[in-house]
């Protein structure tokens, strides 16, 4: 019988073949995340190499199952193993089940543009390093859009829409990432430029092909089934759910957002209804000159609030820079983003928060509309959801973790359930107190409480396209393109739109178990710091280790004093 050393050196090798293998499957993910081993390549998309890669997936599983007993292993190892469990799980369910390299036409555009992405933001390397590695990828693009064509054998129609939307804002990106890049390498300009020229001529040859092609003879139908949905729910996140249990929590949050809106818009105004409230407040913005401080004023304040008001500890550094969107990013980037630092970078990069300008080359009009994006009641709630101590925050702590299983995981229930709390986290602690902002962030989270029952629906094939489209537009308010464009990215990706919604209010449920276990003793500093410092894991195994302590980190040694 081994002993749990010997199980925890077993785990160590099991853990690391894994991560392996999921930098195969997707180099490109592994150059976000600061693994450069694969920076040249795309990978290798063929139906084969995905086939070869579940197997290995499994093996890994099955060591996992038989050779090692978790329960005698400690705490820290025992959370591992269940990371690796999901890890490989999750991987064997989009290889064996979903196979987006068949349903998903743009499976294949994407990985060429955000492979391309992730070198050009990244400041991990001088520029013509990262140059050579974006004419390997780009050279891998053509090919990679052929073979497509063989392999999409169950596409939608829904999906190959998606499809040429995708190519065409890869034509857009590539049209306006590689000039400039090729600027400023001279020495690597020419061979940028024709890299450049086939890569867009492959991207017109296939998004010809989708439409002439694939669209005709595309089926109907892209929902996976309940049965499949409540897979991934497990295997991702660790939820004991069914669909329609995700459902009536969902419905639960929309009626009680719906209260609220309600309520804080007649305390505004009582003649009006919170729709016309929101739209009259999104014409007060930061005129153009302005918007980028707002944003690093609004970010700034956020931080002192958390530091003074002792909310979470700051890791000794963390570095954020709020900065216009790269031009090359804007077509893709229309309001913000935050990039977080890559875990596994030792250069310690910093987190970036864009910040999209107004096109001074659109209209007035198109420019006031853009501008409406950043209403002055809206940039707090942004600024705290994207940096403190929302997102940049929480990736700053997990990022120090020592443990690589733990620092690669991505939990989306963990990471956008955070920043839905902060937000409501931080009109509880008196960061911002107008009603005007706090209808703002009650707009957002209907909006999220929506995406429960948009995500469910569309996957399990309880809700048609236009369906959710009309959701979206008739309950939470959202204007038909931006509600489309929202569904459009749900539907490709099963058990994601969900996490805002049911990451909050899991995070809720262990704070008040942790308050009422713990009475006058509950400190919300040490909830939030005990919270993050397991790193960006499935929220189910935080509430576990919650659980299992028997006293918070410090707590003897503080009441000892």
């Amino acid at each position: 019988m081994q002993n749990q050393a010997e199980y925890s050196r077993l785990l160590a090798r099991v853990s690391s073949t894994l991560l392996n293998l999921k930098w195969q499957t997707n180099p490109v993910a592994a150059t976000a995340l600061g693994i450069h081993d694969y920076d040249h390549t795309l990978g290798d998309l063929s139906p084969e190499a995905f086939r070869q890669l579940a197997e290995e997936f499994k093996a890994c599983r099955r060591i996992l199952q038989a050779e090692i007993e978790p329960t005698q292993l400690d705490a820290d190892d025992y959370t591992d193993y269940r990371i690796a469990m999901s890890l490989a799980s999750s991987h064997i369910i989009r290889l064996e089940c979903l196979k987006d390299w068949e349903r998903c036409p743009s499976f294949y555009p994407e990985r060429a543009m955000w492979g391309v992405h992730v070198l050009l933001a990244g400041e991990f390397a001088p520029i013509e390093e990262r140059a050579r590695s974006i004419i390997s990828r780009m050279k891998e693009a053509p090919g990679i859009l052929l073979a497509a064509r063989r392999h999409l054998t169950n596409a939608s129609r829904l999906f190959t829409k998606i499809g040429i939307q995708t190519t065409d804002g890869s034509i857009d990106f590539l049209r306006a990432a590689i000039p400039s890049l090729a600027e400023s390498v001279p020495s690597m300009s020419v061979e940028l430029l024709r890299v450049n020229e086939e890569c867009m001529a492959a991207l017109r040859d296939y998004r010809d092909w989708l439409e002439s092609s694939l669209m005709p003879r595309a089926r109907l139908d892209f929902a996976i089934g309940g049965d499949l949905y409540e897979q991934i729910l497990f295997a991702e996140h660790y939820l004991t759910y069914s669909p329609w249990d995700i459902v009536r929590i969902g419905q639960g949050a929309l009626i009680n957002m719906q209260d609220e809106l309600e309520e804080i818009a007649r305390r505004i105004d009582p003649s009006a209804s919170w729709q016309e409230i929101v739209q009259d407040m999104r014409r007060d913005h930061p005129t153009p000159d302005e918007l980028l401080s707002a944003y690093r004023i609004a970010v700034q304040e956020a931080r002192e609030f958390v530091r003074l008001r002792g909310l979470v500890t700051f890791p000794p550094s963390d570095s954020l820079h709020v900065r216009p969107t790269p031009e090359f990013e804007r077509c893709i980037v229309p309001h913000v983003a935050y990039m977080p630092p890559p875990p596994f970078d030792v250069g310690g990069r910093p987190g970036h928060f864009w910040v999209t300008p107004a096109d001074e080359n659109q209209s007035l009009e198109d420019q006031e509309r853009q501008l409406q994006r950043h209403s002055r009641y809206s940039i707090p709630i942004t600024a705290l959801h994207e940096s403190y101590p929302g997102h940049h925050l929480q990736f700053s702590i997990g990022n120090r973790i020592g443990r690589p299983m733990r620092r690669q995981s991505v939990s989306h229930l963990f990471a956008e359930g955070w920043a839905l709390y902060c937000e409501q986290m931080m009109y509880e602690q008196g960061f911002y107190s107008d009603p005007r902002v706090r209808l703002f962030q009650l707009k957002d989270s209907l909006l999220h409480a929506c995406e429960v029952l948009v995500d469910v629906g569309l996957h399990t094939g309880e809700m048609s396209f236009h369906g959710a489209v009309g959701l979206l537009v008739e309950t939470a308010r959202l204007d038909e393109a931006t509600a489309v464009a929202d569904v459009q990215r749900h539907a490709v990706q099963p058990g994601l739109a969900m996490t805002s919604t049911i990451g909050k209010l899991l995070i809720l449920g262990i704070r008040e178990e942790q308050r009422r276990r713990l009475g006058s003793r509950f400190d919300i500093k040490a909830f939030h710091d005990q919270f993050l410092s397991y790193g960006t894991i499935p929220i189910p195994l935080v509430a576990q280790r919650f659980a299992e302590d028997a006293a918070w980190p410090g707590e003897e040694a503080r009441h000892a004093a």
